[in-house]
């Protein structure tokens, strides 16, 4: 499907999104992120309540968010704010009694392999796409916290997200994992990688953003939150 540029094809899956199961939801999520056209169908179904924006998970939402279309970018951040209406500011506030808590990494465990396990490994759970967390000098409480609710704080630029259109109009999202002389090799988000010829890029562009998502906090209670890192503390000291 993504061969084709027809308002249509997005038009006809949306029409049976009720119908979809979850897994094939994700897929037509991401297939619609693909081209213009079929990202405005699919941001006008958030609009009209079609698919609720609670569907959309952190990385996709960032892809809206940060769309080259600067129209619907301003459409998709309008949409979520209401799900994003604390700022990071109330959100530190709000999460400031997990560093007080005894988390449980047992339970913690779970929330790093469903969250944070996108992008990082550690003990034995996830990819390996964004830095090493053992390599990290300062393991704090608060370090992690930081990290895990201003992912844009600090981000060196080999973990900068980029949005690619290619010359046939699809459009992708992923990372620079590295360059020969006529091609760029890029990682995604479920950790497959991709060689595309210079030739074929249209547009390449930073939104100067890391590749980890923003949101990854959504839905977490303190004692949820006080888990998390204590998993990230102990299994970063091993």
């Amino acid at each position: 499907l993504r061969r084709f540029d027809d308002v249509t094809v997005a038009e006809s899956l949306l029409g049976r999104w009720r119908e979809q199961l979850p897994e094939d939801r994700n897929q037509i999520l991401d297939l619609l992120l693909g081209r213009r056209v079929w990202t405005q169908e699919l941001v006008s179904a958030l609009e009209e309540g079609v698919i609720q924006t609670s569907e959309l998970n952190a990385s996709r939402r960032q892809r809206l968010r940060r769309h080259a279309d600067k129209e619907l970018g301003v459409r998709a951040t309008r949409l979520f704010q209401h799900d994003e209406s604390r700022s990071t500011h109330e959100e530190m506030l709000a999460y400031r009694s997990a560093l007080t808590m005894d988390g449980n990494p047992t339970l913690g465990k779970e929330h790093f392999e469903m969250r944070c396990g996108l992008c990082h490994r550690l003990a034995g759970l996830g990819q390996t796409i964004g830095p090493d967390l053992r390599s990290v000098s300062d393991r704090t409480p608060q370090y992690f916290l930081s990290s895990i609710l201003q992912p844009n704080l600090a981000t060196e630029p080999k973990y900068l997200g980029y949005e690619i259109v290619l010359a046939d109009g699809v459009t992708l999202y992923g990372m620079v994992e590295r360059e020969t002389a006529g091609a760029l090799i890029i990682r995604f988000l479920d950790g497959s990688e991709r060689s595309i010829q210079k030739s074929a890029i249209q547009r390449l562009q930073s939104g100067n953003a890391s590749f980890m998502p923003e949101g990854l906090a959504e839905g977490m209670g303190a004692e949820d939150m006080a888990d998390l890192i204590a998993f990230l503390v102990v299994s970063t000291s091993l």
